[in-house]
């Protein structure tokens, strides 16, 4: 069993700082899965997306999302990100968002946010099935 550490902002506004729960800014892990070509782990802890190696476990980046409403407003909620989930093609990173009433769509290649989907109240949980999966 391996633990690993909290990584240090690769991008954004907290850029260098190290995810620690110390700082508020994030706290464990919650959510996680291997990405379809087994070569990458991602996890979500508040408001970022982390990206590991595997099997190294070794961060390869993190994705500081939107702090906005569906509105468009700054906005901290109490509860931030709970799951994600990867596209069966790798390409895409769906985050359900239930503090903000969205989902975000996050790029795999360029590591960027790419979209904010409405929801309805408070989304938990997201999962993506594959075209003729019973």
């Amino acid at each position: 069993l391996k633990q690993v550490p909290h990584p240090t902002h690769t991008d954004g506004p907290f850029k260098g700082q190290n995810h620690t729960p110390s700082t508020g800014q994030a706290s464990g892990f919650h959510g996680g899965e291997i990405s379809p070509d087994g070569k990458n782990y991602w996890v979500m802890a508040g408001s970022f997306l982390y990206r590991y190696e595997l099997p190294s476990f070794k961060p390869l980046g993190d994705v500081h999302l939107a702090r906005i409403d569906q509105m468009g407003m700054s906005f901290t909620p109490a509860v931030e990100g709970t799951w994600m989930t990867i596209t069966p093609d790798g390409q895409k990173v769906y985050a359900a968002r239930p503090g903000r009433n969205l989902m975000s769509v996050v790029d795999v290649k360029t590591m960027k946010e790419e979209a904010l989907i409405p929801t309805g109240e408070y989304p938990l949980h997201i999962s993506i099935w594959p075209r003729g999966t019973p």
